[in-house]
């Protein structure tokens, strides 16, 4: 017996072998750079809410393995089918290096970001893939992210008006341009706060490069530049952008480009040729046929030929012909098809210059005028936060790509300043401020103009006489006025800051006890006012 239970205690020994070592070196074998990707308890932390199909995941995926357009040498296989499990991999461009592991995820986003998100969604016109960046707005783009910023998401009402103006941000990975339009194009991802909370499946931006004018105004070349100066000059302010007549057929600018670029590559696939055949054979003839002395020259013919070979071989002059003369038989179909007849609208056919400086940087994009008075925008900056619902909007002519960042606070130092100086019965307290990616900076306050300012009224404070709050480094306090709009207050002001919005009890109202005791009060000071009378009296009488 005894020696059946020593094998059996062997066995036991062994079967815990095979199940819990394995496990313990697979976990041995998780590097220190691997473990950095993980959180606490060993979990992969994706910022996005969990995804809802293939296309989502693959658009979860590219975002968190990419970064500034440059790949990271991460990736992902065999998720599982409800994207809680996943096998991870770094290094994944090194196969020395290269380590995975089987890792759960931890999805990280807010609930409540998510249901608003869904509810914008849910509202997008059926089919609605495309989204517009138009008139002026596009000159808003010129100033201030044609340089800076490369995402036109920002600059399009028309995409913003969708989501009520919230502060989500929108990337695309792909885009393109062309003489008189630009584009982002991809799968549209909805974040806040770095989570993603919403896609677009094959969603484009686009920015036809328009101008629209009254269809009042003359044909001839000064009437046109002038109005097209006034309304740029109106929105933006003078000296910023100067508009000139670029040329005055479009069907022929592109056509002479692309004859220009087949007759450069021709010339240039020419001359090399040349160079390489005249290089070769002085290099055939005088140094392997009939060799000399004078080395020097043998390796300039070498050198020269070369230089000719890895040319021809580097540009590919006959596929870049081949190229261009496609592109302009397919420029020439489409113009016939209708795909550019927004083109075909430009007043005389013309198309003009918007030149800008920025910096030392000098940039004229194109762009033609049309005369459809329906389609003038006079951009605006309006922004809302997606969590507290504060809105902010001025006509002040600042970078459309300025949104809001609003927070609550209810405690800490300056919490408790503010507080303990405005001693209001309740009160509601926000850090606001502004901020423009392509400034890459926080807008504090105008110089000229004022922003408004929205917040939502909670139930307890509706029916109270409301002010908003501006407690300064002085502990001076400064009250502005309110005005009621909606489930709204909106108050004015030309800077942000720390504001609160708050009320004073200023009576407090009597119950029907109140009044019982407010009348004894009252009788017995009257019994007590005739007693005094009384005893004066008597005292006089003796």
């Amino acid at each position: 017996m005894k020696g059946i239970n020593k094998i059996l205690g062997g066995l036991f020994i062994v079967l815990v072998a095979i199940l819990y070592v394995p496990n313990n070196i697979k976990a041995a074998e998780m590097s220190d750079e691997f473990k950095t990707y993980l959180n606490e308890k060993g979990e992969l932390e994706i910022k996005s809410i969990v995804p809802t199909n293939e296309e989502f995941l693959a658009g979860v995926i590219d975002l968190f393995t990419y970064r500034d357009n440059e790949w990271l040498g991460l990736s992902f296989s065999d998720f599982k089918d409800d994207y809680s499990e996943t096998n991870f991999i770094i290094n994944g461009d090194d196969e020395v290096n290269k380590e995975s592991h089987p890792v759960k995820i931890k999805w990280v986003y807010d609930p409540k970001i998510k249901l608003q998100v869904d509810k914008y969604m849910s509202k997008l016109p059926e089919n609605l893939t495309t989204f517009e960046v138009r008139d002026l707005e596009l000159v808003n783009y010129w100033l201030n992210g044609y340089v800076n910023d490369e995402s036109l998401t920002y600059y399009s009402s028309h995409l913003k008006s969708y989501f009520d103006y919230t502060n989500f941000k929108m990337d695309f990975k792909g885009g393109g341009h062309d003489k008189f339009e630009l584009e982002g194009i991809g799968n549209g991802t909805i974040m806040y706060n770095d989570s993603i909370y919403g896609l677009i499946p094959h969603a484009k931006i686009e920015a036809k490069s328009i101008i629209y004018i009254d269809e009042s105004v003359g044909d001839t070349e000064e009437e046109i530049i002038a109005a097209v100066q006034k309304r740029i000059d109106d929105y933006v302010g003078e000296g910023k952008v100067t508009v000139e007549l670029a040329g005055e057929s479009i069907y022929d600018l592109y056509i002479d480009e692309f004859d220009f670029n087949i007759s450069y590559y021709e010339e240039q696939l020419e001359f090399w040729t040349e160079e390489y055949e005249k290089y070769s054979e002085q290099y055939q003839t005088n140094c392997v046929d009939n060799p000399v002395t004078d080395i020097d020259a043998c390796n300039q013919y070498k050198t020269e030929r070369d230089n000719a070979s890895k040319e021809l071989s580097d540009n590919n002059y006959p596929d870049k012909i081949d190229m261009e003369k496609y592109y302009k038989e397919s420029f020439i179909e489409r113009w016939n098809d209708g795909s550019y007849d927004y083109l075909k609208d430009a007043v005389n056919d013309w198309y003009f210059f918007a030149h800008m400086q920025f910096g030392d940087l000098m940039y004229s994009p194109y762009f033609i005028v049309v005369k459809d008075s329906s389609k003038m925008i006079n951009p605006s900056v309006k922004t809302a936060d997606i969590n507290t619902d504060i809105e902010i909007s001025t006509d002040a002519k600042l970078p459309l790509d300025t949104t809001i960042e609003a927070s609550e606070l209810t405690k800490g130092t300056e919490y408790e300043r503010i507080v303990k100086l405005l001693n209001l019965t309740d009160n509601l307290m926000f850090d606001l401020k502004l901020y423009s990616s392509s400034l890459d900076d926080y807008i504090t306050e105008l110089d000229n103009g004022e922003f408004e300012v929205k917040i939502p009224v909670p139930d307890e404070f509706k029916g109270k006489t409301l002010s908003v709050y501006y407690v300064d480094e002085n502990d001076e306090i400064h009250d502005y006025d309110v005005e009621p709009e909606g489930d709204y207050i909106k108050f004015k002001t030309t800077h942000f800051s720390i504001y609160t919005l708050g009320y004073k009890e200023t009576s407090v109202p009597k119950t029907s006890d109140g009044i019982l005791v407010s009348i004894i009060i009252a009788a017995f000071s009257l019994i007590g006012l005739i007693g005094t009378k009384l005893l004066l009296k008597k005292s006089s009488l003796r």
